[in-house]
């Protein structure tokens, strides 16, 4: 799926507070993405790659548990595990770098955290006229399945043009350490494993958890405030 697309169903799946596995968020793999939303909002998820499976140099980022892990938790503390906020720095860094440029539209940024921003993706970032900024970014991040590759979930809130409540959204991308050892967001994502597995961490209980109280957080939103409501219901269709 294209960043283009993403950045659409950004729009409509961050507005409505779907996570939608794969978002780039502007881009990756996050828009909720503006990214894909999830996400974003924005995003086009690519594998460099592995060919460069999205995720950060340095690999230092928390480990998503798997099946067995998260079954042994359960048994013994009786709920999963909590998601921690913001564990890893250099990612956190980059998710801010993302969607302050993206609120901004700020291209050489963008073009510089992001795989491939094509000229056509660029294009309908500039073309959106109703975002205003992102605010409130916090990264959750999962260890991908090779080494320097990263899974994130991003919550955030999305500020709109004239409108002073903001509505909440999420966003999943693909991270990964491309040649330079420089972290990067992959705007598309072709390897059939790497989807699958972003999939698998929506579905983990905490996640699922997270998914369901931006839901919340995001109706709430729109039912408090009936010009958020209009202009979501205007440009999604929800």
């Amino acid at each position: 799926m294209s960043f283009k697309n993403r950045f659409r169903e950004w729009i409509s799946d961050n507005l409505r507070y779907l996570l939608l596995g794969l978002g780039i968020v502007v881009v990756v793999a996050a828009i909720f993405f503006g990214v894909w939303f999830l996400t974003s909002s924005m995003n086009k998820n690519k594998d460099e790659g592995n060919k460069g499976n999205k995720t950060t140099p340095t690999p230092t980022v928390t480990q998503a548990p798997d099946e067995e892990a998260t079954s042994k938790s359960e048994e013994e503390d009786g709920e999963p595990e909590a998601l921690k906020k913001d564990d890893n720095a250099e990612i956190a860094a980059l998710m801010n770098q993302y969607y302050t440029a993206l609120g901004g539209k700020n291209m050489d940024v963008l073009k510089s955290v992001v795989d491939n921003l094509s000229e056509e993706e660029q294009a309908s970032i500039e073309a959106e006229s109703n975002i205003e900024g992102y605010n409130d970014i916090a990264s959750y991040t999962f260890q991908g399945q090779q080494e320097g590759t990263y899974v994130v979930i991003v919550s955030f809130n999305s500020k709109y043009k004239d409108i002073e409540t903001v509505a909440p959204g999420l966003s999943q991308m693909y991270v990964y350490t491309n040649t330079e050892g420089k972290l990067v967001i992959a705007a598309e994502i072709e390897d059939e494993a790497v989807s699958t597995y972003m999939k698998d961490i929506q579905n983990q209980p905490e996640v699922k958890t997270l998914i369901e109280e931006t839901q919340n957080a995001y109706e709430a939103a729109r039912a408090s405030d009936a010009k958020l409501d209009a202009l979501i219901t205007s440009v999604a269709g929800a």
